[in-house]
């Protein structure tokens, strides 16, 4: 076999090998807005709470998507219910959208296109936060609620696993369709208390009462969902060892939805230890924490 015959081979099974890489953008795109960019400085990605002296640390991703980090905006989130709170190094995780409010502003349009970079950003920036602590020796612990839950899978899905555990909390590993097809469109129906049926929203609404801005901010956040549950996680990560995840779910989850018996067999396939709740979307973070007090769940 001669060299070029090698080369030949070596191009294609390397071309169809699934990798935890980022995702390429093969062609350049034409922002409507002035384009994100991470800071030079790592720990601008994030604010911080807590011990920072702790050898553990929390990185929070919050629900939303939101324009603003609700610690920056509020002082305080419900994660400070955490037992031993004040003992961890808390890090709240910027967003694309929290860290570029110009997204909000986009002119003319705002593209699905768009919106898979930001959320492929937001990713980025939750390998970065993971790189830096695990370079200074610290044990990782990520936390995503509803939102945030869907970073988690999306970041496992184009980077390498690099934290200790991560624990997902009222989100999905595949979305139901017609919740998705409603945020491609820039829509967000809900779900009946079953969890299962899904009520979508009216697309011919009457927006005379809502001034541009807002409805430019209501567009980027569906298409943010949209772009981030997409994908067909229990496929993206059929390779992947889960063993170190932990996932709340809500029986009765209006916002998102119940996961599915496909998606719980998946979960149980990659060992994900399951905890199911029947107090709604926003409660689950609660039950999570519930869970900690009594020593059920450990971080």
């Amino acid at each position: 076999m001669n060299k070029l015959t090698l080369l030949i081979i070596l191009t294609a099974i390397l071309g169809s090998c699934k990798t935890n890489q980022r995702n390429k953008v093969s062609n350049p795109i034409e922002f409507s807005y002035s384009e994100t960019l991470l800071p030079k400085d790592t720990t601008k990605l994030w604010v911080e709470d807590g011990n920072i002296e702790s050898d553990t640390v929390l990185i929070v991703c919050q629900g939303g998507p939101s324009k603003n980090l609700t610690f920056i905006e509020k002082g305080r989130t419900s994660y400070r219910y955490i037992p031993n709170y004040s003992n961890y190094r808390i890090v709240y995780l910027h967003q694309a959208q929290t860290l570029n409010k110009e997204i909000f502003d986009y002119k003319e349009e705002f593209s699905l296109e768009m919106a898979e970079k930001e959320v492929d950003n937001t990713s980025e920036m939750l390998y970065r936060a993971l790189d830096y602590f695990k370079a200074k020796g610290k044990t990782t612990i990520v936390i995503g609620t509803s939102y945030g839950a869907y970073i988690i899978p999306n970041y496992l899905s184009t980077r390498p696993s690099l934290a200790d555990k991560y624990i997902i909390i009222a989100g999905r590993i595949d979305d139901n369709e017609q919740m998705l097809e409603q945020h491609l469109k820039g829509f967000n129906g809900e779900f009946e208390e079953d969890g299962i049926t899904y009520i979508p929203e009216d697309e011919n609404p009457d927006l005379s009462e809502y001034q541009e801005s807002e409805i430019k901010e209501y567009l980027v956040k569906q298409l943010l969902k949209g772009a981030i549950g997409k994908p067909r996680y229990s496929q993206e990560l059929a390779d992947m060892d889960l063993s170190n995840v932990i996932c709340f779910y809500a029986t009765n989850d209006q916002n998102v939805g119940r996961l599915t018996e496909s998606e719980i067999k998946f979960l149980e396939s990659k060992k994900v230890k399951i905890y199911e709740t029947n107090t709604g979307h926003s409660e689950t973070l609660y039950r999570f924490i519930d869970k900690l007090m009594d020593g059920s769940v450990k971080l």
